[in-house]
């Protein structure tokens, strides 16, 4: 079976059922009670900062090396953009979605770019 970062991030979000967010509501990479939405589930801990907070994914690509890795070479323009389009599709799923509702709209997402991704193993990190 296939399995690629957006099997993952679907993953992460049907286990935690909730969104992360904090104090306030505003949807956070890393929220409060240990939460992390669509992109901050595949930020390894080492590379995350709060920083990162407060900024589209657009803004922080190239700087998160796990992020750019999944992006892989930015010469290849359209599956670069293409990948980048898939995790910003996840990431909204995360922001606006009813949780009640992800698993169809993660469906969706994957069946749309799930082919972009290279398979990765159901135990990386």
């Amino acid at each position: 079976m296939t399995y690629t970062v957006l099997h993952k991030i679907k993953a992460h979000l049907l286990k935690q059922k909730q969104q992360s967010v904090n104090r306030d509501g505003e949807c956070m990479y890393r929220g409060d009670f240990t939460r992390a939405c669509s992109i901050g589930c595949i930020i390894p801990d080492q590379e995350y900062h709060p920083d990162l907070e407060g900024k589209l994914i657009d803004a922080i690509c190239m700087g998160v090396p796990s992020i750019s890795a999944i992006l892989g070479d930015d010469r290849r323009i359209l599956l670069w953009t293409n990948r980048l389009n898939a995790l910003k599709r996840m990431q909204v799923i995360h922001d606006i979605v009813e949780a009640s509702h992800w698993e169809v709209w993660c469906d969706k997402a994957i069946a749309e770019f799930g082919g972009l991704f290279p398979d990765i193993p159901e135990d990386s990190p």
